[in-house]
């Protein structure tokens, strides 16, 4: 298997994926890297975080129960 390469050129990092590496992870990986961006720029404190996670997992709890419990 190919190396993950990561080089910088001046203001940006730039990885070098193997064409091999499914497109669905490459996908993830980036929205992982977008949420980090955005979240270093967030001003929200620590518990607004957590009470916004918490709506966010109760929205989704109710909107997707019926798949778990029947």
């Amino acid at each position: 298997m190919d190396a993950i390469t990561v080089s910088r050129e001046d203001e940006r990092i730039l990885i070098s994926i193997p064409a091999s590496i499914n497109n669905k992870y490459i996908g993830q990986f980036l929205d992982y890297l977008k949420v980090k961006a955005i979240a270093a720029q967030s001003q929200a404190t620590d518990e607004e975080i957590v009470e916004l996670a918490n709506e966010i997992n109760q929205s989704w709890w109710k909107d997707n129960k019926q798949h778990f419990i029947k």
